[in-house]
C-alpha cells in the first residue's frame, strides 16, 4: 500500500486515482505541487482511510493545509523527528509474564464469549472496563460502512469517540501511561 502511495505521488499524472488533479501550473513551485498532490492523495481512497500521520520534520517547511484540502479528520498533524520507541513482541513478551491472572482470560463486553490476551483490545480511558475481541469491536465500528477496517467509533461501554488506530496503538503498547486527563487529547466523550 505505501509503495502504491510513494509512486502515486512521484507520477500523479499516470495515477489513476489522480486523474482530477489538474497537472503543476508554469509559476508554481515544485514544492507547493508536491504539497498539492499529497494533499489530494490523504483525501482519496484507499488512502484516506489510512492511520497515517502527516509529520514535518523541520518546522520551517511546515505549511498550512488549504481550506479545502485538508486531511481527514483522523490523521494527526505532528511537528519534529520521529521517535522511535520499541513496542510490539519484544515488549509484549515481557508484559505477559508478569499479567496478573484476572487479565489473563477474560469475558467480551460484546460477544460474552472467552478472550485471550492475544485478541484482547480495551478502550483508551483509563476507567473503562471495555475488554473485547478485536474483530467483535471492530465490526460494532464497521456497522455503517462496508469496509474491512474501521476508522473510528464509540467505546461501547463509556461512550468516549476513539481512533481505531490509537486503540491499536494501545494494544501494542502504547500508551501505558495514559491518566484521565490525557485521554482528553486522543478522543471527546460525547
Amino acid at each position: 500500500m505505501f509503495t502504491q502511495f510513494e509512486w502515486a505521488w512521484q507520477h500523479p499524472q499516470r495515477s489513476r486515482r489522480l486523474k482530477h488533479v489538474p497537472k503543476k501550473r508554469s509559476n508554481e513551485k515544485m514544492y507547493d505541487f508536491c504539497l498539492r498532490i499529497l494533499s489530494e492523495m490523504l483525501r482519496v481512497g484507499p488512502w484516506n482511510r489510512l492511520a497515517l500521520t502527516i509529520c514535518w520534520l523541520k518546522q520551517e517547511f511546515a505549511q498550512e493545509f488549504p481550506i479545502d484540502l485538508c486531511p481527514p479528520l483522523h490523521m494527526p498533524i505532528a511537528y519534529g523527528p520521529v521517535v522511535i520507541k520499541k513496542t510490539g513482541q519484544a515488549q509484549s513478551t515481557a508484559s505477559q509474564t508478569s499479567v496478573r491472572d484476572d487479565d489473563a482470560l477474560c469475558v467480551c463486553s460484546l460477544c460474552y464469549e472467552a478472550v485471550q490476551l492475544s485478541e484482547k483490545i480495551t478502550c483508551l480511558s483509563p476507567g473503562c472496563l471495555l475488554a473485547a475481541h478485536v474483530i467483535c469491536l471492530a465490526k460494532r465500528f464497521l456497522k455503517k460502512g462496508n469496509f474491512i477496517i474501521p476508522i473510528e467509533g464509540h467505546c461501547p461501554a463509556c461512550n468516549m469517540h476513539v481512533l481505531w488506530a490509537d486503540l491499536v496503538r494501545k494494544k501494542r503498547g502504547c500508551y501505558k501511561e495514559l491518566t484521565s486527563t490525557s485521554t482528553d487529547s486522543l478522543g471527546d466523550s460525547d
